[in-house]
């Protein structure tokens, strides 16, 4: 069957967007429902792998994109050894990704079958699809991405057993349709399916780690990695919506871990952690003592004490790290971090910052919640100056990247909010500056040349 298959693939000049059986097991990759399609009961994972695998070099080139713009994504990155993407996300691990997934879905040289079970097939149409998604070099990389995110979806019909791969495939699908050239982050869509991804990942005990469990060393860091990855992106989605998260941390024993030795990942977990209390603050039907917030704040100034010197915010940008890939990868590593700092700052100041307003616009500095109004402004102005610089070192593929301009127009509405309703402030003036700033950067986005714009094109700027 699989050869059949394949040989028609293989045809020169065959055109695959006409094949049939591709129209046949198509859907409407659209319907964001749930992640897995509709399709005909008599279709099989061989079908789905012949009519949407492409060339197996294509497939590396694609996987390529989506490990090379890990570093835009919401929180990981790569190091020289290990690759990661997204927020939490070492989901897929470069070092191991073709022999656990992408060798899985081709035949081998004897001409064997593929191995793949569905839900892995479904992993690696998810990355294909992304690095798709993310290839500003192509004119059709959304038709492309689309058709492979339907392939995945065709895949996960066929298995919706509850396991660590539907956890991975709920995550990709997560970043693939919260980030692109639609309109709307859609992130309210992905809300529903993250909590599908937390309640597997509760029932399948991730949360919870024994000491006396008897466990494969290897399995146990898999399992850690994805807890932490998920629940790190449920608590984050969960501060910017203003929503509960989905596991308290008095019910958490499992280990955070660092996934690259570099502290970066263990310093995002441990922001999660920060995080989980803010969402607390935030939810709690009778507000928080004011006392609560300044503790949580003191506990974010330890975070940031405590990273390792590579990862400080306080170095001043260079633009060795523009011409040095090393260099430019920790400084986005750096970069990112702290942005989600200053994020976690901005949710736990918000709504005293605005207190403060309303207590006397005149001089908010002036008020009990002076610490607030001060905090909030920095935070902002902080994220301004740290989307600049991502620009600066990643303009390609910063523009499908909904999480940097999400959180710079909460920053630009915090800075907004100083300038129009405390004008006579001593601070507004130089919230006026900010926000000009902030706002150009949207402008910039919006330019056709920036799918274009080389490296280094807007110079990065200290903080």
């Amino acid at each position: 069957m699989w050869s059949l298959i394949w040989q028609r693939r293989s045809i020169p000049g065959t055109d695959r967007a006409t094949e049939p059986s591709r129209h046949a097991l198509g859907q409407d990759v659209l319907n964001f429902s749930y992640p897995a399609g509709s399709p005909p009961s008599t279709h099989s994972l061989d079908q789905v792998l012949g009519s949407f695998l492409p060339p197996v070099e294509e497939a590396r080139r694609l996987a390529e994109l989506y490990f090379e713009v890990r570093l835009a994504w919401l929180w990981m990155m790569a190091e020289l050894t290990v690759q990661v993407i997204g927020c939490f996300c070492s989901i897929v691990l470069a070092h191991n990704w073709e022999p656990n997934f992408l060798d899985k879905v081709y035949p081998n040289l004897e001409g064997q079958s593929p191995t793949a079970r569905p839900q892995e097939a479904a992993v690696v149409f998810f990355v294909l699809a992304i690095g798709a998604r993310v290839d500003t070099e192509s004119a059709n990389n959304e038709s492309t991405a689309n058709s492979l995110a339907t392939a995945a979806r065709l895949c996960l019909s066929l298995d919706t057993a509850h396991t660590l791969q539907l956890v991975r495939c709920l995550m990709l699908y997560g970043y693939y349709i919260m980030n692109g050239q639609q309109d709307t982050s859609l992130g309210d869509v992905y809300w529903p399916l993250l909590r599908m991804a937390m309640g597997i990942v509760e029932a399948l005990g991730l949360h919870r780690e024994d000491g006396s469990w008897e466990m494969d060393p290897d399995e146990k860091i898999e399992r850690r990695i994805i807890f932490w990855e998920c629940h790190g992106l449920d608590v984050m989605q969960s501060v910017n919506l203003g929503r509960g998260q989905c596991i308290a941390s008095y019910a958490i024993d499992c280990p955070r871990i660092d996934v690259d030795g570099t502290g970066f990942h263990l310093g995002c977990f441990n922001l999660t952690t920060i995080l989980s209390r803010i969402n607390t603050v935030q939810i709690r039907v009778n507000p928080s003592p004011y006392t609560e917030v300044l503790d949580i704040d003191r506990e974010l100034n330890d975070l940031e004490k405590s990273l390792p010197p590579h990862l400080a915010p306080q170095i001043a940008p260079s633009p060795f790290e523009l011409a040095d890939p090393a260099k430019r990868h920790l400084a986005l590593k750096r970069n990112l971090l702290s942005m989600y700092i200053n994020e976690a700052r901005v949710s736990l100041h918000r709504s005293w910052f605005v207190k403060a307003i309303r207590d006397k616009s005149d001089e908010p500095l002036e008020t009990d919640f002076r610490p607030s109004y001060l905090a909030c402004l920095e935070a902002s102005r902080n994220i301004v100056a740290l989307v600049r610089n991502v620009i600066a070192s990643h303009g390609r593929s910063v523009r499908v990247r909904w999480h940097y301009f999400f959180h710079l127009f909460s920053a630009c509405v915090c800075l907004a909010a100083a300038v129009i309703h405390a004008p006579r402030s001593s601070l507004a003036a130089a919230a006026l500056i900010e926000l000009n700033t902030g706002v150009e950067l949207f402008r910039f986005n919006q330019r056709e040349e920036l799918v274009r714009w080389p490296r280094g094109a807007v110079h990065p700027v200290g903080r």
